[in-house]
């Protein structure tokens, strides 16, 4: 029987073809391990950057180069022991215009989803509060550097408790001046119905902090505070300042002058300018009186305030 070369080819060149193709479905199936872009790696899952398990959508070219962009927002609100606060009220505002609410959970934790026509921004300010509670709101400027979706506030809010008053007269007539007095001495001159929002007379609260303490984020690159207080419910002061007499307690000279500070908060205002939420504002001086115990003054706004040297 004669032998046929170019069949002997023809097996020769098949079998080959076959390896081949078995080699390049092994590469494709690798070991496992997934690779980077799988969803089971958290890697991106659509063509322009975004990483949808992350609820960030994708940069858009639009974004400024000195811009951050996050269409995610996440942090904690604790208590002055670093516990979880649950139900505390989140509101995230953008450049200062554009304000989006959240709610804590359990262990302290929240999420805001930023709409994408709001996610380039240069500035992101959180507020945090518990409503009905002892406790102090917190205004904080969260640090953008290093541009990361999504965006994660590495140092958790802090809601400081608060004191009732241990002088409170009997609400009576609300236009009428009465005298409150808190557990350190600090006394405040006030008219129930010259606090905004009303109906918070009988809750007023006050804490005096510690000035090194964690979470005081608004105080960041000021002058060193002597004094720092902070009141719950936060809340405006109607056409008029409250007189309030604050303890020396930094035992300071007779007649020493100090600068008064107040921070921005709900519609905070100071000689009718409102001052912007989260704003730690050098709004007036005083002076330790002639038998040095204390400081007159008057407070625009009950959120924080405190004094430093002058």
């Amino acid at each position: 029987m004669r032998k046929c070369p170019w069949l002997s080819l023809w097996l020769w060149l098949w079998l080959l073809g076959t390896l081949a193709a078995g080699m390049l479905v092994a590469c494709d199936v690798g070991d496992g391990d997934p690779q980077p872009g799988d969803a089971a790696n958290g890697g991106d899952t659509d063509d322009g950057g975004g990483d949808a398990l992350n609820g960030c959508a994708a940069r858009p070219e639009s974004c400024g180069v000195d811009d951050h962009w996050s269409t995610r927002v996440t942090g904690t609100v604790v208590d002055e022991v670093g516990s979880g606060i649950d139900s505390a009220r989140l509101t995230l505002c953008l450049n200062g215009d554009v304000c989006l609410p959240s709610i804590s959970e359990a262990d302290g934790s929240f999420a805001i989803t930023v709409p994408e026509r709001n996610a380039c921004f240069q500035t992101a300010d959180m507020h945090a509060r518990l409503p009905n509670s002892h406790r102090t709101a917190t205004y904080c400027r969260m640090d953008l550097e290093g541009g990361a979706c999504p965006l994660f506030a590495a140092r958790p809010f802090v809601l400081f408790p608060t004191t009732p008053a241990t002088t409170l007269p009997p609400l009576g007539n609300a236009d009428a001046v009465r005298t409150v007095v808190f557990a350190d001495g600090l006394e405040i001159d006030l008219v129930p119905s010259g606090i905004y929002p009303s109906g918070r007379y009988e809750d007023l609260a006050v804490a005096k902090i510690a000035t090194d303490a964690a979470g005081l984020c608004f105080l960041e690159g000021a002058p060193v505070v002597l004094a720092l207080y902070g009141f719950s419910p936060e809340g405006d002061v109607k056409d008029t300042n409250f007189p309030v007499r604050i303890p020396n307690g930094a035992g300071l000279d007779a007649d020493t002058e100090v600068d008064l500070w107040v921070l921005g908060a709900l519609n905070c205002t100071v000689a009718g300018t409102s001052v912007g939420e989260g704003v730690w504002m050098n709004f007036a001086t005083a002076a330790v009186d002639a038998s040095g115990t204390l400081i007159e003054a008057e407070i625009p706004c009950l959120s924080w305030f405190g004094y430093s040297l002058r």
